[in-house]
Parts: C-alpha cells; sequence; structure tokens
C-alpha cells in the first residue's frame, strides 16, 4: 500500500491532484449514500472502470450502450457511478495496481464521461428555473473538479444557476462580485491539510459580500473539521445537498 503521508502534506509531490480526487470521492461516497445510491450493478462498474482505464474510444461508446441497455438512468450514472469510479481508481492506484499516469488518464477520461452525459440531460430535461444562483468553489490546492462539476450538474438539475471558480484570487473574488449576485455559495473541502486554507477563503467571500452571502462547505473530513469553518463564518457545513439548497431557499 502506497504511503500517502507525504503526499497529503505536499501538494507539488501530487500535481494532477490524486489525492483531492481520492477525497472528494470519498465524499460524493457519502453523498450516494443519503441520496439513495447504495446498490450499484458491480458488472457496469467494472466496465466503467475498465473503459475508463483504456486509451481507446471504443470501450466508452459500449459503455453507454450497456448502461441504456440496463436502463441507467443518465443521472443516475453521473451522480452514482462516476463517483464510485473515481473512488475505485483512487483505490487501484494506493494498491500498487495502476501508476499514478494511469490513473491521472483513467480520471480526465471520466471527466470527459461526465461533461458529455450531463450536456445530455440537460438537453433532454425541462428544466424549471428557480431565479435563485450559487457559486461554487474549488479553494486554493484543491483539484478535485470531479466532485465539483458533480455537485455542479446536481444543482444545475434543480434549476439552480451555477457558477464555477477554481482557486479564484481576492482580485478575482472582487471583480466577480462587482458583476454578478449569488443567493449563496458553497465551498467544496477534499483534504485537512486545506481545512486553514478553506477557512481563509470563508473569511475572504463573508468580508467581499459584507457578510451578507450565505456559505455552505461541504467535503470528506468536514465532521472532524466543522468547528474551524463554523467560527470562519460557514453557515453550514454539511454533505446533505438537499439541506443546503432548503436552508438557503435556492
Amino acid at each position: 500500500m502506497r504511503d500517502l503521508g507525504n503526499f497529503a502534506t505536499n501538494n507539488d509531490a501530487d500535481p494532477s491532484g490524486l489525492i483531492g480526487l481520492v477525497s472528494a470521492a470519498i465524499s460524493q461516497a457519502v453523498a450516494r449514500r443519503e441520496k439513495g445510491c447504495r446498490v450499484l450493478k458491480a458488472k457496469l462498474l467494472d466496465q466503467m472502470v475498465s473503459s475508463v482505464s483504456s486509451p481507446s474510444d471504443e470501450p466508452r461508446v459500449s459503455l453507454i450502450g450497456a448502461f441504456e441497455r440496463e436502463r441507467v438512468p443518465k443521472e443516475h450514472i453521473v451522480d452514482c457511478y462516476i463517483p464510485e469510479a473515481a473512488r475505485l481508481l483512487g483505490d487501484r492506484w494506493i494498491a500498487d495496481k495502476a501508476t499514478f499516469v494511469e490513473v491521472t488518464q483513467g480520471t480526465a477520461r471520466l471527466q470527459a464521461l461526465l461533461h458529455g452525459l450531463q450536456e445530455d440531460i440537460f438537453s433532454d430535461a425541462r428544466l424549471v428555473p428557480r431565479d435563485s444562483s450559487a457559486l461554487l468553489v474549488v479553494p486554493m490546492g484543491e483539484q478535485h473538479t470531479l466532485g465539483a462539476m458533480v455537485l455542479a450538474g446536481q444543482l444545475r438539475r434543480r434549476g439552480v444557476s451555477v457558477c464555477v471558480r477554481i482557486a479564484p484570487g481576492l482580485s478575482d473574488l472582487k471583480i466577480l462580485f462587482a458583476e454578478k449576485c449569488f443567493d449563496a455559495a458553497l465551498v467544496t473541502l477534499g483534504s485537512a491539510e486545506r481545512v486553514d486554507v478553506c477557512a481563509k477563503l470563508v473569511k475572504t467571500l463573508k468580508s467581499v459580500t459584507t457578510s451578507e452571502l450565505k456559505i455552505a462547505v461541504g467535503g470528506c473530513i468536514i465532521d472532524s473539521v466543522a468547528a474551524p469553518l463554523l467560527e470562519a463564518g460557514a453557515d453550514l457545513v454539511t454533505n446533505d445537498l438537499d439541506r443546503v439548497v432548503d436552508t438557503f431557499a435556492l
């Protein structure tokens, strides 16, 4: 088994954000359980992992057909199967069953699959806009964009307008809030080493918006770090998206 200690404390050792990926996958697994995604079809999940591990496009074309034959909704693929496949890719690397490059490439293919499925979902759906908007922020040093994109899609399917920002600086946020207004901000946290960075981001968001912006923080390790995030000004620390939507009236 690989020692994650050095990687978790040294972001330069993890240039592709693999630790963030594993953390985000765990966080999505928690969300899946809350949303009723307890039972996944092992054959389909194995096929997904194999397809994104192949450099050829053909396995991924066949994969979509397999899900269609099993009548698995695209929303279920996005919310349940893709996060679980990401977790399994991370497990392969940790167990020395896949190289860092192989897992990174597999992750990129999962992200491409996610993008294509979400485009199909939005083109097929009759979404009812809620006149609400949310800012989804991935803090500096956190590179778990796969989980963030899954979350953004879930919000958009609820009719919420979503703006995603990856590692924004203070000047970026000032410009953004000068141009747009948001009903809430959701901040994703994938590793304990970034709690201080996340807390500073929460304080910055509150400062830029004169404490008017409602902020929720979610992630795989939030149960153990809720206190400093709440002290920093977060209004909610939770992985329950329904609670965020209801509490902030999104």
